[in-house]
């Protein structure tokens, strides 16, 4: 395709092409979707040391790669410290009955869908789910090591309602709470 052409027509593409991914790139690391750090920067195919457009193409390819790489290496870290995030806050607000998927998505300044979709991807788990695994394991805890009121324990894991509660641990561990602290009393 490119024998019509004079060679200077073919480097003046491809100097074109270069100066324009060398912005993109720049303007990348200056939104900061992309990190380089010392020495880790990416090598713009230099197509003069180059005898074929094959040759060159390749290397394009093997830049559009090691970009394409290093992106979803830094969207796995920011989805790595959402996660993070989202884990912190059920462990920190367990006891609090409002903590739902919403509040978690408000604190964040996210979306329900996209925080509640990535927790899934990454964790397998959705968030509910999780919030009362927590409960529900702060709730055993208390129940083998406190002589409070299983009402109480109820409050304390963030359940406002004693008999929701009591379906829950049912559901979750098989047993009722009375039934589960009787069985495991030492």
């Amino acid at each position: 395709e490119t024998r019509d052409f004079p060679v200077s027509v073919a480097e003046s593409a491809l100097s074109y092409v270069t100066i324009t991914l060398t912005n993109m790139i720049s303007e990348i690391q200056k939104n900061g979707a992309l990190a380089l750090t010392a020495g880790a920067s990416l090598r713009m195919p230099d197509f003069k040391q180059h005898d074929t457009i094959e040759e060159i193409s390749e290397d394009f390819c093997r830049l559009f790669d090691e970009l394409i790489a290093r992106v979803a290496e830094k969207r796995a870290g920011k989805q790595e410290d959402l996660i993070r995030s989202i884990n912190e806050i059920i462990h920190a607000r367990y006891a609090d009955p409002n903590l739902s998927l919403n509040l978690i998505a408000d604190e964040l300044r996210l979306s329900t869908f996209y925080i509640s979709r990535v927790y899934r991807q990454q964790t397998l788990n959705t968030i509910v789910d999780v919030i009362n695994d927590v409960r529900m394991d702060n709730a055993k805890t208390l129940l083998l090591e406190q002589a409070r009121p299983i009402a109480e324990i109820a409050e304390l894991t963030g359940y406002t309602n004693s008999s929701y509660f009591h379906r829950m641990f049912k559901k979750y561990n098989g047993v009722t709470p009375a039934e589960f602290r009787k069985a495991n009393q030492a």
